[in-house]
């Protein structure tokens, strides 16, 4: 490819054995396009052999951070090249071996000690157990083993200090796990050693947003900006942190005492019913990646769906309902009600509608490493209940009906809050 745009279209279009990358491409830089492919899911075990004159130290650190990446510093000859390239190709193997074997245990043992057992029997037995011991920990946190596994991570970090792949995971399930500190404690480290990981520094945006701490966010997403002006997770982290820094700055940080997810739902609940349709849809959307609870999430898309709804946009509404229809709950319920309403009021068909919107949104929760979290019954309440009534102020009520009662599917139908 002649730059970094042109291989980054071509490296989500098609399947390749190895990447080739060099570091000073044009437009899109060799680190930028780093960061973009080993976040992105079908990449992230591709070999990457890294070609350069010249790294500074943060790019050694960052090509350290993962498996299957080389550097190769020019001048080089076709042999070295040759050379390189096949101790890659054997890395990517002794992975998906040891990955077959410990998915084995796994599928064969629930006793979680004697899935510690026989993990740690391999450990004894490779030459270098570290390597191992960080594949089995992902393995074990894929299981549903998410002790088992910090346990693990922090083995490691006592075998190398510096491990920042370790760093990062423990970070990951600190933060799952409702530990906001100990998550920024464990992520400064790994940024300290290696500080241009996107994908870490945009999860310690969340981890601040998590905390109201819209201002720390906002920095973390401007870092990342400064080295991938199109990162889509720091775009949607700044319209959320500059949205929640609205609210705390109305109503003061300390009477948002409900969870991160409801107060997310809950500011775009207040700007669609106020009539900011597009700042709302806005709002929702760069929420999205940010939500961890699957309850939270499908509440927030049921939301969107109502808010395109509002704004007498049926077919841009219809996908986000198609999506939440085949849920076997309250949400999926009401989603097919409109699937249907929508198809028998407008003509419009569900076969028929661009669903690149949804696809979009789903990248960018992949690209953020969300996986579902276990329910926590929360639910969104509306702002009034958040803060004290007599603070309101007049720009949270509708002053107009979004569209003429007759063309709405559901003139009066309430965003997702406390109902549900």
């Amino acid at each position: 490819a002649q730059d970094g745009s042109v291989a980054w279209e071509m490296l989500q279009a098609a399947a390749y054995d190895l990447i080739v990358l060099d570091w000073k491409l044009p437009r899109v830089g060799g680190l930028t396009l780093f960061n973009r492919i080993r976040r992105h899911p079908q990449l992230s075990m591709t070999p990457i052999l890294v070609i350069s004159g010249f790294l500074q130290k943060n790019d050694f650190r960052l090509l350290a951070e993962f498996p299957v990446t080389r550097l190769l510093e020019k001048p080089f000859t076709a042999n070295k090249l040759q050379l390189e390239y096949q101790n890659l190709l054997n890395e990517q193997y002794w992975y998906y071996e040891n990955d077959n074997d410990i998915q084995f245990i796994l599928q064969t043992e629930d006793d979680p000690k004697a899935i510690l057992s026989k993990l740690q029997g391999m450990f004894k037995d490779a030459p270098n157990a570290v390597p191992l011991a960080l594949l089995a920990a992902k393995k074990l946190v894929a299981g549903g083993y998410e002790k088992l596994a910090v346990g693990l991570y922090k083995q490691i970090l006592t075998l190398d200090s510096e491990c920042v792949w370790a760093m990062n995971e423990l970070g990951k399930l600190y933060h799952r796990a409702g530990k906001p500190e100990q998550a920024m404690d464990v992520l400064r480290q790994a940024t300290r050693l290696s500080p241009q990981n996107l994908a870490r520094l945009c999860l310690m945006g969340e981890v601040e947003l998590g905390q109201k701490n819209p201002e720390s966010a906002k920095q973390m997403f401007d870092e990342v900006l400064e080295i991938d002006p199109e990162d889509k997770v720091a775009e949607s982290g700044k319209v959320v942190a500059e949205s929640l820094g609205d609210v705390i700055q109305q109503f003061g940080k300390d009477r948002m005492t409900h969870s991160f997810g409801s107060i997310l739902n809950t500011i775009g609940i207040a700007m669609i019913k106020g009539g900011k349709y597009q700042k709302g849809i806005e709002q929702y959307k760069s929420a999205l990646p940010f939500l961890r609870v699957k309850e939270d999430t499908a509440k927030l898309a049921f939301n969107l769906g109502l808010g395109y709804l509002r704004w007498g946009k049926p077919q841009q509404a219809l996908p986000w309902f198609e999506k939440l229809a085949t849920d076997s709950n309250k949400i999926g319920s009401k989603s097919k009600e409109y699937v249907q309403k929508i198809v028998d009021r407008t003509g419009i068909q569900p076969t028929s509608v661009n669903a690149d919107e949804v696809l979009e949104m789903e990248d960018l929760q992949h690209a953020q490493g969300q996986a579902a979290a276990p329910s926590q019954h929360e639910v969104a309440k509306p702002l009034e209940k958040m803060v004290a009534p007599s603070i309101l102020g007049d720009n949270h009520e509708s002053t107009a009906p979004p569209v003429a009662p007759e063309d709405d599917i559901e003139a009066q139908a309430e965003l997702v809050g406390d109902a549900m």
